[in-house]
């Protein structure tokens, strides 16, 4: 990456906050622009999410800095690091539960011929909601995880994710003239208890979806779901990897509105 691109955030981030914010106003403010000069903007962007410890800040500006430029002519190593970078960002980020636009992206390809085939086995699992694959990734690849500290710090979060991707996968399956789930069904696709769906459907509604509760005829607890903004994805041995939910009340139904 040329050095005129490269800032040093270290002891002024705040600066560097002023700049990046600066560089994306002036590039709104623009038409025509070349192409390279997006880049710079957004790649300086995502410096500066990285020096935050901004998961979600760093891969969407990343994404944004690899659809300007050709992945064919950036060095190989500097595009294993930053395949690692973002893949590791897009498991981490909030608010982030679809990989689609990163899998369909060359830069991916460039894990499969190295050690990190694993990171791209990963979001693979991820961006399926395939939490049965996601354990079995887990005893295998239970070295190269562990020595990965932001995905040991977050294993908890990532099971979260994970098991909320999985619900996504879930719904997004339900026919038209069906949109009537039981709490069991999800329970036996999400590996959780009856009592953890109702905890997981708490976490949907702090995260992507709202929620709305009603008695039903038979005075159980039921959910309506609604999507705003957020869609599954169709782009497609070690017992601290396995976090499991906290339960709360007993519900017998859900239903899903799309």
């Amino acid at each position: 990456m040329p050095a005129p691109l490269c800032v040093r955030t270290q002891g002024n981030l705040q600066e560097a906050k002023h700049i990046v914010e600066a560089g994306k106003e002036k590039l709104d403010s623009l038409t025509g622009t070349d192409p390279s000069v997006s880049a710079a903007v957004f790649y300086v962007a995502s410096l500066y999410s990285k020096a935050q410890a901004d998961f979600a800040g760093f891969y969407k500006s990343s994404l944004m800095y690899l659809s300007f430029v050709s992945s064919d002519t950036l060095p190989q190593d500097f595009k294993l690091r930053l395949a690692v970078d973002v893949s590791l960002a897009a498991l981490l980020g909030e608010h982030i539960y679809s990989f689609g636009q990163l899998l369909q992206h060359p830069i991916v390809s460039v894990l499969d011929a190295s050690p990190y085939a694993w990171l791209h086995e990963l979001l693979a699992a991820f961006n399926a909601g395939d939490i049965a694959k996601y354990d079995q990734l887990c005893v295998r690849y239970a070295q190269q995880l562990n020595a990965q500290p932001a995905l040991v710090a977050n294993e908890r979060r990532l099971r979260e994710k994970i098991t909320l991707m999985c619900l996504l996968e879930l719904v997004s399956a339900l026919p038209a003239e069906e949109r009537t789930l039981s709490l069991d069904t999800i329970a036996q696709c999400t590996q959780l208890t009856v009592d953890g769906v109702e905890f997981l459907l708490m976490k949907v509604s702090e995260h992507t979806l709202t929620l709305s509760c009603w008695q039903g005829p038979c005075k159980c607890l039921g959910v309506r779901i609604r999507h705003h903004g957020l869609h599954p994805s169709r782009a497609s041995p070690c017992q601290s990897w396995r976090a499991h939910f906290v339960g709360c009340t007993r519900g017998a139904c859900m239903e899903a509105l799309l």
